[in-house]
C-alpha cells in the first residue's frame, strides 16, 4: 500500500469512529498523532471558543478536544471525500453541531489539512463556517434581557448582577440633581453597591417590557408603566429607554434614559408640606 493510501486508512478509520462515538473517540485520535504535533482551526481561539487557539503538543490537543465536547454537542460528521498527495491528506465533507449552553444547532462545510510523518499525524487545520459556530455559542440576547429585567422586578441582586459583565459601565443621563444616581458607575462593585439602593428605593414591578429591538451585540429595551417609591410612598407614571451593549454574553454597558425625569426627581427629592 502506498504512503498515501495507508495516510488516507488511518484518517478514514479515525473519522468514522469518531462520527460513530459522536466525538467520544478523543483517545483513539491521540493514539495516532505525533507527541508534538502541531493544531490550528480558522477560528484562530476566537472569543467564545478559546479551544480553537494554536496549540503544539498532544497537551494541546487533548486542550482542544476537551473543549470542543464540553462547549458542543455533535450531530453528525460526515466525510465525502479524501485527497492525498505526498505527506498530506485533505478531508472534505460536513458536520453538525448543538451548542451544550445555548442549545442552538449549526451545520457547516468542514475541510481539515492533515500532514503525516511517518505514519502519525504531525500537523491539523480545520477550516469551516466561524460565523455559524461563534452564532450559535452566542446567547439569545432578547432572552437574555427578559430575563435580567424579571430578574430586577424581583430585586434579586445576585441574579441581577450575574447578567453584568465584571467591566461594566451603568450611567443614568439624568439631571445633576439625582445626585449619586447620575454619576457613571464602574465594575462589578460599585454597580452591586448601587443595585442594592436602587432596589430599596424603586418598586419596578408595575413597569413592564414594552418592546426590545436587538441587533448584534446591542439591545434597546422600551419600558412603560408605574413607578413606585418606596421611601415617600409616592407612585407616578414612567418612561424608560435603555441601551444595553453586551460582551462575552453580558451587559458590559447599561445606558439608561428615563424619559420623565421630572417626576423621578420630585420623588426622590420630595417638596415638604
Amino acid at each position: 500500500m502506498s504512503p498515501e493510501k495507508s495516510n488516507i486508512a488511518i484518517l478514514k478509520n479515525a473519522y468514522e469512529t469518531w462520527a460513530a462515538t459522536k466525538g467520544g473517540s478523543v483517545q483513539e485520535w491521540l493514539e495516532i498523532m505525533r507527541d508534538d504535533i502541531s493544531i490550528q482551526s480558522v477560528a484562530g481561539g476566537a472569543t467564545g471558543l478559546e479551544f480553537t487557539k494554536k496549540g503544539d503538543g498532544k497537551a494541546a490537543a487533548a486542550e482542544y478536544f476537551a473543549g470542543l465536547t464540553s462547549q458542543l454537542e455533535m450531530i453528525h460528521y460526515t466525510v465525502d471525500e479524501y485527497f492525498a498527495s505526498g505527506d498530506r491528506v485533505v478531508a472534505v465533507g460536513s458536520t453538525a453541531w448543538r451548542s451544550r449552553t445555548t442549545g442552538k444547532e449549526f451545520k457547516t462545510p468542514k475541510i481539515d489539512v492533515v500532514r503525516f510523518d511517518a505514519g502519525k499525524i504531525a500537523e491539523t487545520f480545520e477550516l469551516y463556517d466561524t460565523a455559524k459556530v461563534l452564532a450559535a455559542s452566542q446567547p439569545d440576547l432578547k432572552a437574555v434581557v427578559m430575563d435580567a429585567y424579571d430578574a430586577r422586578r424581583r430585586e434579586n441582586i445576585d441574579e441581577i448582577m450575574s447578567f453584568f459583565h465584571p467591566d461594566a459601565v451603568f450611567r443614568i443621563v439624568a439631571n445633576p440633581e439625582l445626585g449619586d444616581l447620575s454619576q457613571t458607575l464602574r465594575g462589578l462593585d460599585e454597580l452591586r453597591a448601587a443595585m442594592v439602593e436602587m432596589c430599596k428605593a424603586w418598586d419596578w414591578t408595575g413597569l413592564p417590557i414594552t418592546d426590545i429591538v436587538v441587533e448584534g451585540d446591542r439591545a434597546v429595551v422600551h419600558t412603560i408603566g408605574e413607578m413606585h417609591h418606596a421611601p415617600t410612598g409616592g407612585r407616578f407614571d414612567y418612561e424608560i429607554l435603555d441601551k444595553l451593549t453586551f460582551k462575552d454574553g453580558k451587559i458590559i454597558e447599561f445606558i439608561e434614559f428615563p424619559a420623565r425625569i421630572s417626576q423621578m426627581i420630585g420623588n426622590f427629592h420630595p417638596t415638604s408640606p
